[in-house]
């Protein structure tokens, strides 16, 4: 049924266009990491040991479970 209806032909032509998205972002990526490299390396953490030890996890953590919120600059 699908064969007819040509659902394999329209998942392939879906698949196309994904696979060209994700290679145009990966060019924007590229651009964006040669122009604004990242202010801190990924395995710096934000707060010092001392800090968690001290205070605790920054109350974000909580609210925010999945991720730090924007840096404002």
């Amino acid at each position: 049924m699908a064969d007819r209806l040509g659902v394999p032909e329209t998942i392939d032509k879906i698949m196309e266009k994904r696979k060209e998205d994700r290679r145009l972002y990966k060019i924007f990526l590229d651009i964006v990491e040669a122009n604004f490299p990242p202010e801190v390396e990924v395995d710096e953490p934000d707060f010092p040991d001392e800090v968690y030890a001290t205070l605790g996890p920054p109350r974000w953590t909580i609210l925010e479970p999945h991720g730090s919120p924007p840096r404002v600059n």
